[in-house]
């Protein structure tokens, strides 16, 4: 039997969960840096955000046996890329590429990045 919708819920579930927590670290960085100077905070947060990111395949590897090939394609790539973007993050140690993950040149505040893009896309499959 195909279990296909409730693996993608699941899949959407976790990534939502993710989508949450780096929007939640997102705003401790700011307050960290601006409210308190406390710019080796600010920059752990970003380094969880990319870890975060870098986590997606294995984090969703187990929920991706009841796709379809062309969906799990889809979950896995998309799974990968913003695992590669994470990583390409923490291993140039780049706090500002860390910060600017998921926003696009003309990301406008109020407006979901590329993780909850992503999760959307998803959903109205």
């Amino acid at each position: 039997m195909n279990d296909q919708p409730t693996a993608l819920a699941g899949i959407v579930s976790r990534l939502d969960d993710i989508a949450v927590q780096i929007r939640t670290l997102e705003a401790e960085a700011e307050i960290l840096l601006h409210t308190h100077n406390d710019p080796d905070g600010s920059e752990a947060n970003m380094r969880r955000k990319a870890e975060l990111l870098s986590e997606i395949p294995e984090v969703l590897e187990p929920l991706l046996g009841d796709l379809d090939g062309e969906l799990r394609a889809k979950v896995e790539s998309g799974a990968d890329g913003f695992a590669q973007r994470g990583m390409m993050a923490l291993n140039q140690g780049s706090v500002f590429w860390m910060r600017n993950l998921l926003y696009p040149d003309d990301y406008e505040q109020g407006q979901p990045n590329d993780l909850e893009r992503f999760i959307s896309e998803l959903v109205g499959r």
